[in-house]
């Protein structure tokens, strides 16, 4: 019968590296996953604002380049 106490205490340095490799590899896939809703939340805006013309967007004064930032202008404070 295996004492799996000793086994555990045995590779406790193994498993604390283990468990921080699932946490950092749970953490960037929820940040990317959350990245992904925001930008499907946002993608609707996104398109409309791209599909309008220069000169459209020049009459709200924003440049084509800045409209990622513009669309999510309440998360990112430049």
């Amino acid at each position: 019968m295996t004492d799996y106490s000793v086994a555990a205490t045995n590779n406790k340095p193994n498993t604390d590296r283990l468990m921080r490799t699932l946490d950092d590899f749970f953490v960037k896939l929820g940040q990317g996953f959350n990245a992904y809703l925001m930008v499907q939340s946002r993608a609707a805006e996104l398109e409309r604002l791209n599909n309008l013309s220069d000169h459209e967007l020049a009459e709200i004064e924003l440049k084509r380049d800045d409209i990622p930032k513009y669309v999510f202008r309440d998360m990112i404070h430049i």
